[in-house]
C-alpha cells in the first residue's frame, strides 16, 4: 500500500483540485454521527465514469482502499467515513438526470443526483410521475439509497425493488453493465432487470464489488385519486393484533397500492420535538408517563388508486382497522392537513427525520443542520422481523435493551411486504457527553447480537459493524468471498 504515490497519480489522473489532501478535509471526510477510527489519506472528486474508472486503476495498482460515497448522507450508518484507512471517492459530481421515459415510468441518473433535484425535475416538466422519496434529507444520494437497500416512502417503499440496469467500474478500472443496460434494441430496455443468464444488479447492492456510476430505476406514476390515513394503535399486543390483521390484506391487495407505516412513541416524539430536559430535570432515557403520554405505537399512511371508485374499494378494507385501533381518521382533500402531507407521500422530501437527529442536542435543531458538524451522536439498526405479530419479541427486546442503557428505541416500518418487515431502529444521543460514544455503540452492539442469537439478522449493516456476519452465513460468505477475489483481488473498493 503506497497512498503517496497514489495521491501523485490521482492529481495527474483528474486533476490536482479534485484531489484533496487537506487537514480540514480528511477530517469531514472521517467524521460520522458516531466515532470512527479509519485514516483518510485523500478525497478523490471525479466528474466523471472515465475519472472513476482512472481512480480506481490507481488505488488498485497502488493496493489503497478505496470508500466510494454519493452525497455522504448515510447518517447512522457511517455517513462519508469508510471502515478501513484509505481514499474516500466523492460522486457528487456526477449529478446528471440522464433520462427519463414517460411511458414507461423509469428515470436514470448518476450517483451525485439527489431526492430534491429529481422531484424538482419532475415538478417542472409536470411530470405524471414520482419517485418515492426518503425519509432523511432531500439532498442525500438516489443511487446511494438505493445501492445499500434504503426505502422510501410510497406505494414501493424498499428501493431494491425499483432498481433495473445498472452501469458500474470494477476494482480494476473496467466497466460492466448490468441487464439491458446500454442496449439500443429498443427504448425501454434498461428497465429489464435481469437480462440474459444470472441476474447480476444484485451483486452490487451492498456488495462493495464496484462502483456505481448510473442506474435505471422505476418511477411511480401519480394516482387519480390519493387517500391519506392515520391513527394511533394503543399497546404492543395492539400492535401485533394490527400486524395479523394486514398480512391477509397484503397477501389479497384488498389495498391496492399503498403504504402503511408504523412509528413507536419514541421516534414520533424525536421527530417533532427536543428532549424534553425540563421536564424530565435531565434524566435520561424519557419516561414517557412522565410527560404524561404512553409507549403506545401510532400509524400513518396512503392509498395510491387510479380512480375514486378504485379509492373507495381500497378504503372499505382499510375500514376493517377500525375495531383493532385506538383511533382511526382519514383525511380528506380538502382538510388542510391534507395538503400539508400530501407532498411527502408524492415524492417531496420533508425535515422530520432530520430532526430527531437532534433529538437530544440541548438547543435543538439549527436553521442549518450539518449533523456531523454539530455533533449529533446517532447509530441506526435494520433488523428484519416476521410479518405479522411473532414480531413482537423483538420489538420489546430492542425496547428493553436500548431502555436499559439509557437510550429511547426509536423504532419504525413500512407494512407493504405480507410476509417481513424491514425495521429501522435510531439511537440519537449527544456526542458532546462524555462517555456517551461508547455508551450507544455498547447499546447498539448489545440490540445487534441479541437480536441475531434470536434468529431477527439485519438486512442492512453500517460502518459500526465492520466485520460482522451471521453466525449461519459461513456458505454464503465463501461464496461472496469467491466472487470478491475474483473481482476485487486486492480489496480497493470497501
Amino acid at each position: 500500500m503506497n497512498p503517496a504515490r497514489a495521491v501523485l497519480g490521482w492529481q495527474q489522473a483528474i486533476g490536482a483540485g479534485q484531489v484533496r489532501t487537506t487537514t480540514a478535509e480528511l477530517l469531514r471526510a472521517g467524521t460520522a454521527t458516531f466515532a470512527t477510527q479509519a485514516a483518510v489519506v485523500a478525497v478523490l472528486a471525479p466528474t466523471s465514469p472515465a475519472q472513476v474508472a482512472a481512480c480506481l486503476r490507481i488505488a488498485h495498482a497502488e493496493r489503497v482502499p478505496i470508500h466510494p460515497v454519493s452525497r455522504g448522507l448515510n447518517w447512522g450508518l457511517g455517513s462519508r467515513a469508510p471502515a478501513v484507512a484509505g481514499a474516500v471517492l466523492d460522486l457528487s459530481g456526477l449529478d446528471q438526470i440522464v433520462d427519463v421515459d414517460e411511458p414507461r415510468a423509469t428515470v436514470t441518473v448518476e450517483p451525485g443526483v439527489t431526492f430534491a433535484q429529481l422531484d424538482a425535475f419532475l415538478t417542472g416538466r409536470q411530470s405524471q410521475l414520482f419517485l418515492p422519496t426518503i425519509g432523511g434529507s432531500g439532498q442525500a444520494s438516489i443511487v446511494g439509497n438505493a445501492v445499500e437497500r434504503g426505502h422510501g416512502i410510497g406505494p414501493n417503499p424498499r428501493r431494491a425493488d425499483a432498481v433495473a440496469a445498472i452501469e458500474a467500474v470494477l476494482a480494476d478500472g473496467s466497466e460492466v453493465r448490468t441487464g439491458f443496460a446500454g442496449a439500443t434494441t429498443f427504448s425501454g430496455a434498461a428497465a429489464h432487470r435481469h437480462g440474459v443468464g444470472p441476474s447480476l444488479a444484485g451483486l452490487f447492492l451492498q456488495g462493495r464489488l464496484a462502483v456505481v456510476t448510473r442506474m435505471t430505476l422505476h418511477l411511480e406514476r401519480r394516482p387519480e385519486a390519493l387517500t391519506l390515513f392515520g391513527g394511533r394503535i394503543g399497546d404492543g399486543p395492539a400492535l401485533a393484533g394490527v400486524l395479523e390483521l394486514l398480512r391477509p390484506m397484503l397477501l389479497d391487495g384488498s389495498l391496492g397500492r399503498s403504504l402503511f407505516t408504523v412509528w413507536n412513541r419514541y421516534k414520533y416524539a424525536a421527530c417533532r420535538q427536543s428532549y424534553p430536559w425540563e421536564a424530565m430535570r435531565g434524566e435520561v432515557p424519557l419516561d414517557l408517563a412522565a410527560v404524561g403520554t404512553q409507549p403506545d405505537w401510532l400509524f400513518t399512511g396512503a392509498l395510491y388508486a387510479p380512480s375514486v371508485a378504485h379509492a373507495r374499494v381500497a378504503r372499505h378494507a382499510l375500514a376493517n382497522l377500525t375495531g383493532v385501533v385506538a383511533s382511526f381518521r382519514i383525511l380528506e382533500p380538502e382538510d388542510p392537513e391534507f395538503h400539508r402531507a400530501a407532498p411527502k407521500f408524492l415524492g417531496t422530501p420533508g425535515p422530520d427525520n432530520l430532526r430527531s437527529m437532534y433529538w437530544r442536542k440541548p438547543r435543538g435543531m439549527p436553521d442549518s443542520p450539518e449533523p456531523e458538524r454539530d455533533r449529533c451522536g446517532v447509530l441506526q439498526l435494520c433488523p428484519l422481523l416476521p410479518m405479522g405479530g411473532d414480531a413482537l419479541p423483538a420489538i420489546q427486546d430492542i425496547e428493553s435493551l436500548a431502555l436499559a442503557h439509557g437510550f429511547e428505541p426509536q423504532i419504525g416500518f413500512d407494512c407493504t411486504d405480507p410476509r417481513t418487515i424491514e425495521a429501522f431502529v435510531t439511537l440519537s444521543f449527544d456526542r458532546d457527553v462524555p462517555g456517551e460514544d461508547e455508551r450507544a455503540l455498547t447499546c447498539h452492539d448489545a440490540i445487534l447480537n441479541s437480536l441475531d442469537q434470536a434468529g431477527f439478522p439485519p438486512y442492512r449493516l453500517g460502518v459500526q459493524s465492520a466485520g460482522w456476519q451471521r453466525k449461519d452465513s459461513d456458505r454464503q460468505q465463501i461464496l461472496i468471498d469467491r466472487i470478491r477475489t475474483v473481482l476485487d483481488p486486492h480489496g480497493v473498493v470497501v
